[in-house]
């Protein structure tokens, strides 16, 4: 008999737009992995599940999706994919069933029965009729609320991550595994991780003065490149001339140079080029051109504002920059507005700053002038894009491109009427 773990979607994945327009909550990266991996590695006696809404299970994660229950299942947990420090959970779960909740929502359950009263819904699992009348513990900050909120605790989960993942590892060891100059500078040693295949070229800076750095594997980390700590680079990542400032995780496949500070990306992105992105959620195949740049802190230094439901909406922090949907694409000189999202599969040009803050998924054009983007030539687009990386757009992938353009259609169009 098993005990089982199941990451879960809650209503507020919508609060993590644009992002979560192509991906469950707990895909969202955060620290050393994603959401979804770190509560698995807190809870590694547990065979976990994962559970999301219905049009997004695409996602390979190793992992079942939206699984039947399973039937050598003596006790489940059950874990927010919004939660942001599982070692707290897995404390206050220690004794027996029950719940931890926040507001009125579910960070976390204890179950040995009832598991069979929890429901798939187009919203994510409804956990209510399983975990009524179980004990209950009130918590505060242990979930995310906005993408911000990721952004802004990201150099404390790299901290919290780093030396979990490194105990036992011998750094002798690593060194026969990597391909290190001889005039590349490493800070801080006992606090950086190199994986296997990874090169620091002449020059390079590792500084882990502040926090610890991680590289997985095969990274390369070109001559006058500098890494801060606390940081994060997924496998096969490049720093080409890179500034990589303190609170930074990329994920797997991303070429970077430029300025980047307190900044997350999924994965598969390219920064090559000069200019600066800071305190930003970034997803994957995005291509941003030269000296494309955001501003992450206004003139006088008050809360940014953000557009939710048609409305600007403060999100109390003085430093926030973009959030950039999947396979969005920026042109040279592109400049960025602060708390702006840019949704899904969109492509802005024209040298200039766009002052809105949202510009809906397959919108085409300049700040003054756009129009939607063919949803068809957009697909084409992202199998090139992936093509080159020696990658194929799945048929769920194209899935998910025409229902993100259907889900977008009235935003997008109320959107272009201003312009």
């Amino acid at each position: 008999m098993t005990k089982y773990l199941a990451v879960f979607e809650d209503q507020n994945f919508f609060d993590f737009f644009p992002l979560t327009l192509s991906r469950p909550v707990w895909g969202l990266r955060f620290g050393i992995g994603t959401l979804g991996e770190r509560i698995a590695r807190s809870f590694a006696e547990c065979k976990p599940l994962l559970f999301c809404r219905p049009e997004v299970p695409f996602i390979t994660v190793g992992e079942p999706v939206n699984p039947e229950w399973p039937k050598d299942c003596v006790e489940l947990l059950l874990v927010n994919g919004r939660t942001l420090w599982p070692e707290k959970v897995k404390a206050m779960l220690a004794d027996g069933p029950g719940t931890i909740t926040e507001g009125d929502r579910l960070v976390a359950a204890r179950l040995v029965k009832d598991w069979d009263k929890l429901k798939l819904s187009p919203t994510g699992l409804e956990t209510d009729r399983a975990t009524s009348g179980l004990p209950e513990q009130k918590s505060s900050d242990l979930l995310a609320n906005f993408l911000w909120d990721l952004v802004r605790h990201n150099a404390r989960g790299i901290k919290e991550d780093f030396e979990p993942l490194v105990k036992g590892k011998n750094n002798k060891k690593m060194f026969k595994e990597v391909e290190v100059d001889n005039q590349a500078i490493i800070q801080n040693l006992e606090q950086v991780y190199l994986s296997p295949g990874c090169r620091l070229d002449c020059f390079a800076v590792l500084d882990a003065s502040g926090g610890p750095i991680w590289l997985d594997k095969n990274v390369t980390v070109q001559a006058f490149s500098r890494i801060e700590g606390p940081a994060c680079l997924g496998k096969e990542s490049q720093l080409l001339c890179a500034n990589l400032r303190g609170g930074c995780s990329a994920g797997p496949g991303c070429r970077l140079g430029g300025e980047l500070e307190t900044t997350i990306i999924q994965g598969w992105t390219n920064k090559y080029h000069s200019g600066f992105i800071g305190h930003s959620f970034l997803g994957e195949w995005i291509n941003l051109g030269a000296m494309t740049t955001n501003s992450d802190l206004k003139n006088d230094y008050g809360p940014v504002k953000v557009s939710k439901e048609g409305k600007e909406f403060s999100t109390g922090q003085t430093k926030v920059g973009s959030f950039i949907a999947d396979h969005t694409k920026t042109g040279i000189g592109t400049l960025l507005n602060t708390g702006i999202q840019i949704g899904f599969s969109a492509n802005l040009y024209g040298g200039s700053l766009f002052e809105q803050k949202l510009v809906p998924s397959f919108s085409w054009g300049t700040p003054k002038r756009m129009v939607p983007y063919r949803v068809e030539k957009a697909i084409a687009v992202a199998r090139a894009v992936k093509g080159r990386r020696g990658q194929l757009l799945s048929l769920a992938e194209e899935k998910l491109f025409r229902k993100i353009y259907e889900q977008t259609e009235k935003q997008r169009q109320a959107f272009l009427k201003t312009l």
